[in-house]
């Protein structure tokens, strides 16, 4: 028997939103959505073999539709688990910039708020990162996520903060505790059996560009690859 095969659908609604349904051909189902937070949801959607095009839309408390939105999904065939070579560490706000006013004034005065590692899948295939786990940097444990070709994800210091400057385009699996060295150090992300997946040093003196260092620029992964260190 094939084993049913899941996408995590993750998005963000607002206190209006009362139900989230999935439209199938002339039928709609309300999905079974768990609220991350006040603003992000996440719900697991079915996959069919090839080509998914998944429609939802937002309900209000009056029944009334008041959003919408449709992606293209591939499933081509068994969720391996993430590994070396497959999952990288491609982006790091390790010193971001000081907070605005504005930031300030909603209660964001720390920069490190701001802090957050994005990870990619280089892959060709589907990736399962549950129980995919830093043991170096900061402290977080992936929960059930899946991560298509090409598809990123990020993790983040604080959540509103991270929506409240970055916005919401990133797909965020949660929040971390500790915090990025702003002087340099050693991140590593290991798997469920503790095997390495990905291990990133990186300073803050050249040649490390010295805009990533409280400028409000984040450290970008150019080459993905197995290579141990980001350049």
């Amino acid at each position: 028997e094939t084993e049913e095969v899941f996408y995590t659908l993750q998005g963000q609604g607002w206190i209006d939103v009362h139900s989230i349904r999935l439209l199938q051909d002339d039928s709609s189902e309300e999905l079974d959505v768990n609220w991350l937070d006040g603003q992000r949801w996440e719900a697991l959607i079915p996959l069919q073999p090839n080509t998914n095009v998944i429609k939802i839309e937002a309900i209000d408390y009056g029944g009334k539709i008041i959003g919408g939105d449709e992606i293209i999904v591939m499933q081509n065939g068994t969720i391996a688990a993430a590994a070396a070579g497959t999952l990288i560490i491609s982006e790091i706000m390790y010193h971001p910039a000081d907070s605005s006013d504005s930031e300030i004034a909603a209660g964001l005065s720390d920069s490190g708020m701001f802090e957050f590692v994005e990870l990619a899948n280089i892959s060709d295939g589907v990736i399962e990162l549950e129980g995919c786990h830093f043991s170096n940097g900061i402290d977080f444990t992936f929960p059930a996520i899946t991560l298509q070709p090409a598809q990123r994800v990020v993790v983040v210091s604080h959540a509103t903060a991270f929506l409240t400057r970055y916005g919401g385009g990133a797909r965020i699996a949660g929040v971390f505790e500790g915090s990025l060295a702003n002087g340099g150090e050693r991140i590593r992300i290991l798997d469920r059996a503790n095997f390495a997946i990905d291990d990133v040093s990186y300073e803050d003196r050249l040649p490390w560009p010295p805009e990533a260092d409280g400028q409000g620029y984040s450290l970008t992964r150019i080459e993905s690859s197995k290579q141990k260190d980001a350049e």
